[in-house]
């Protein structure tokens, strides 16, 4: 556990509670994705502190630094983890030996970007699930991955 109990950033936050984002002056518009995200979002986690904030498991997160996620300073951001999965999530499914996905057809830009949050958000569903020892676990990750299917059907 860091020195300030839940979740010290890797980097300081600024004066004042002003986070990186302002610090940095990094303008949220310049993700590609249509997310907002939050001064707390942006900040570098260490990797166990990061699956924490992202309530996912730290071996998920070591498959994404696998599969190429990069590291600034020792840590990564939450923004910086999803934008980067939303493209590579075919590598992180190949390195945790999950199934293929359809081809995202070369389509309108906005269906063809939430087509890949889509995948993304299953590919970390589909990890969970294969790796759940509990079977409500299971089911209540199949359950959400149905729906997640559902959402991407109807966006491709």
């Amino acid at each position: 556990m860091s020195r300030l109990g839940q979740g010290a950033p890797i980097k300081k936050q600024g004066r004042g509670g002003v986070g990186l984002a302002s610090v940095l002056r990094v303008p949220i518009t310049l993700f590609p994705y249509p997310l907002r995200f939050t001064d707390r979002e942006l900040i570098l986690w260490p990797l166990e502190e990061l699956a924490a904030e992202l309530r996912v498991s730290r071996a998920f997160l070591r498959t994404c630094v696998a599969a190429g996620c990069p590291q600034k300073s020792g840590g990564i951001s939450v923004a910086g983890c999803l934008t980067w999965l939303f493209e590579h999530y075919p590598e992180v499914r190949a390195l945790a030996g999950l199934a293929t996905l359809p081809p995202i057809p070369p389509k309108n830009l906005h269906p063809t970007l939430r087509l890949r949050m889509a995948y993304a958000v299953l590919t970390l569903l589909e990890y969970g699930r294969s790796r759940a020892s509990q079977w409500r676990q299971k089911r209540a990750l199949r359950l959400a991955v149905e729906q997640v299917e559902r959402l991407a059907a109807s966006v491709a």
